[in-house]
């Protein structure tokens, strides 16, 4: 039985990586498409986190009166 798994487990990972045939491209304005929402996601990322940062920042920066 623990043969039977292994093999199973093979031939899953086999298939899995295996490249298959793909019948479509992607055109250059679908791929600068892709990479500017990347970079989009990216930019909003990093804006996110550093307001994040500042404001965690703030909250436990001692007020002087």
């Amino acid at each position: 039985m623990k043969k039977f798994c292994q093999l199973l487990y093979l031939v899953f990972v086999f298939t899995l990586f295996v490249p298959g045939f793909a019948f479509a491209y992607i055109d250059p304005g679908t791929g600068s498409l892709i990479l500017q929402a990347l970079a989009a996601a990216a930019f909003s990322a990093l804006a996110f986190w550093s307001s994040l940062r500042e404001k965690i920042k703030n909250f436990f920066k001692k007020k002087n009166k």
